[in-house]
């Protein structure tokens, strides 16, 4: 057990700092300047209502006797719709008759608003998503300007209303689209059903949980899945219309029902969004000193056996009796501080700090390493000096890590050098900063004859984009090590086998090469491939119905209809009636991903309706080889012509008041018999078989 003691000096400083009853505040390290640090985050780490410092309930209906969007529940602050369970915050959308300000819905949820609010940084939220038609989860922010009765920011001055106070939409989910995962923004240039949006679909989100998150900096808003960027926003112009992100944000937690959101199934009960954190970071100013992060979570926990430990500082082992671990002669503030039920070192200022064995001389001279693990917000030199009671010293530099614990092993012949180990008296510290430590211990390590396992690097050969119509392609990649790379994905798009690729259908598919290593070798660190499996080249046919020309594509889905080389469709229909000359062309996107143009359609439309005064009868129509016209006593020209109006050479026979003419040599596809009398043109339309 390790000898806890408190000081007196400080000693409110170190209640406000520990005695919260929810996880709030930075959980990691920070790291060097420019880089982020962990401001603010909930672990759920404690069973029961949702922390109150953290999140506030939105209850109050916004929109009369409703919510925006046509959504049909309630939003409660009861535990039945929102509650932490074993680690995970649980937001549950249920089916019930429920009265609130009047009104009685058939639907519950819960909606949390953040206590905190942020400008710049990166949001990550790890989540499995509910399931069913008509459930709309969403992890997303508003501006803390927005004029909206019951949200926790309501009461601030300058407020506006919404779009203008911007919103961003980390992740939306609606059930009845299941796994396709939607980012995007709202602000006073596009907003409601905005432009500004990208999707990706995800592998089973509703039974498996994914990383939810967005970078967000005065230049543009970016939106990542398990680490994976998606979708950037980043506007060429920024003003209070496209631009409303350079003032604070805060996050919402919730699962809507309905309205745009989809039907909701009739056999709906109930479903249920988990969280496992939220976290948010920001760039870390190293003069900010006046708000430090600390550390919420504790130290690893070490793997030596018992048996080859002798330690001085640990939860894990039984230390050593008399040890201090303060240097009486330094006025500085320095205790032990429990952090996750684990004891840790503090030091406020580490220089000068020392751990005493005075009253317990150590022989360590047997033992192989020093270890101990250390956390440290601001520090930017931390050094060991050992000394044995001649006098003698052994100064160790130590890199510094700004990043969450780091732990240091210094081996004993490097010690050695310059002390008498078997007398071992004092460690003392110095540097700078504010310092945690813990598992500070002399080890044996039984395996120290073996050689440390050595770093691997894996090279990944890019990736092209690719057709759906190659149907299997090798995938490229070497580990440094020379041993066999490891292909994964969560993408449905394809299947891997060893190093082949089998393309399933078009989308956009991610792919990891990975190393686990061995023995020999340390895992190596995963490299990760984004492309497109593009759809086959679309084919365009032609069809008629009702005396009308449609094109026909062989896609159901995505196609996007030209002509002359400009967009002419929306809604992505399979068909479309024409009624205009020129070159239609057909392209299909799925997923973000664009097949090849289709092949050239040119088309020449022209009237076939019947004349009224020329009593012509044209048949047989289709018509195989040989066509007869009657009643043609008063035609003065015969012309069949393609579509195009290219004249075809056709000798028309007359016998009386019949012409007729042999076209079996014709190709196959429709033609136009155009003729006129001195008065009047007829134009009939001919399917050649």
């Amino acid at each position: 057990m390790k000898l806890l003691f408190t000081l007196t000096v400080n000693f409110i400083f170190c209640l406000s700092m520990y005695a919260q009853l929810c996880t709030k505040g930075a959980t990691g390290a920070v790291p060097a300047d420019g880089e982020y640090v962990l401001v603010w985050a909930d672990e759920f780490d404690n069973n029961g209502e949702v922390c109150s410092d953290n999140w506030h309930h939105q209850t109050q209906l916004i929109a009369g006797d409703s919510w925006a969007n046509g959504e049909v529940q309630h939003y409660t602050d009861r535990i039945e719709n929102s509650y932490v369970e074993e680690g995970f915050l649980n937001i549950v959308a249920k089916r019930e008759d429920y009265n609130d300000q009047g009104v009685t819905k058939n639907f519950t949820s819960a909606r949390l608003n953040s206590k905190f609010a942020f400008t710049y940084g990166r949001v990550d939220v790890r989540a499995k998503l509910p399931s069913g038609n008509g459930t709309w989860p969403a992890i997303w922010t508003l501006g803390q300007n927005i004029n909206e009765d019951g949200g926790f920011w309501d009461d601030n001055i300058d407020e506006v209303n919404w779009p203008a106070c911007g919103e961003i939409d980390i992740m939306e989910h609606w059930g009845n689209n299941p796994n396709v995962i939607h980012g995007s923004l709202h602000t006073p240039s596009s907003f409601g059903a905005t432009v500004n949006t990208q999707t990706i679909v995800a592998n089973e989100v509703s039974s498996t949980f994914h990383v939810y998150s967005i970078v967000w900096d005065e230049n543009a808003i970016q939106f990542l899945l398990d680490g994976v960027p998606f979708y950037t926003y980043n506007p060429a112009t920024k003003n209070d219309a496209t631009w409303p992100f350079d003032k604070p944000q805060y996050l919402l937690l919730n699962i809507a029902m309905g309205g745009i959101g989809g039907a909701i199934d009739p056999g709906f009960t109930e479903s249920t969004m988990e969280i496992d954190y939220v976290r948010v970071f920001q760039n870390y100013d190293e003069d900010a000193n006046d708000n430090l992060p600390v550390p919420l979570v504790s130290a690893p926990e070490p793997t030596e056996d018992e048996e080859e430990v002798l330690s001085i500082f640990s939860d894990s082992y039984t230390d050593l009796t008399d040890v201090v671990y303060t240097n009486p002669e330094k006025e500085v503030y320095s205790d032990v501080v429990n952090i996750q039920e684990n004891a840790a070192l503090r030091y406020l200022d580490v220089n000068e700090q020392l751990i005493d064995l005075s009253a317990n001389i150590q022989d360590v001279s047997n033992q192989d390493y020093f270890h101990f693990d250390y956390w440290t917000p601001n520090s930017n030199e931390l050094s060991l000096v050992f000394k044995d009671q001649s006098g003698n010293e052994s100064s160790h530099t130590i890199s510094i890590g700004l990043e969450n614990w780091q732990g240091v092993d210094i081996a004993i012949a490097d010690i050695q050098e310059n002390v008498n180990l078997s007398t071992l008296e004092k460690i003392q510290f110095s540097g700078n900063g504010v310092v945690y430590f813990d598992n500070l211990f002399f080890f044996i390590d039984p395996n120290d004859d073996v050689p440390d396992p050595v770093a691997q690097t894996i090279t990944f050969a890019t990736v092209p984009d690719i057709s759906i119509d190659e149907g299997s392609f090798e995938l490229e990649a070497t580990a440094s090590s020379g041993l066999a790379v490891e292909y994964s994905t969560f993408s449905t798009e394809l299947n891997i086998e060893g190093s082949t690729v089998n393309l399933l259908k078009p989308g956009t598919v991610v792919v990891t090469a990975e190393q686990p290593g061995n023995e020999e070798f340390l895992a190596a660190e995963p490299v990760t491939q984004l492309f497109c499996v593009n759809p086959s080249k679309p084919i365009i046919s032609q069809t008629e119905f009702g005396g009308n020309i449609w094109l026909q594509s062989n896609s159901e889905v995505g196609n996007k209809w030209y002509l002359n080389g400009n967009i002419i469709s929306s809604g992505n229909p399979t068909e479309i009636e024409v009624n205009e000359n020129g070159i239609y062309t057909l392209k299909v996107t799925i997923d973000g991903c664009d097949s090849p143009f289709s092949d050239e359609f040119p088309l020449l439309i022209t009237s076939t309706a019947p004349n009224n005064n020329l009593q012509i009868r044209v048949y047989p129509n289709p018509v195989t080889d040989v066509i007869k016209i009657e009643n043609v006593n008063e035609i003065e020209s015969v012309i069949l012509t393609d579509v195009m109006g290219r004249a075809m050479p056709i000798t028309f026979n007359q016998d009386k008041n019949v012409l007729d003419a042999n076209i079996s040599t014709l190709p196959t596809g429709i033609y136009y018999l155009v003729l006129e009398s001195k008065k009047e043109k007829h134009i009939t339309r001919l399917m050649k078989h």
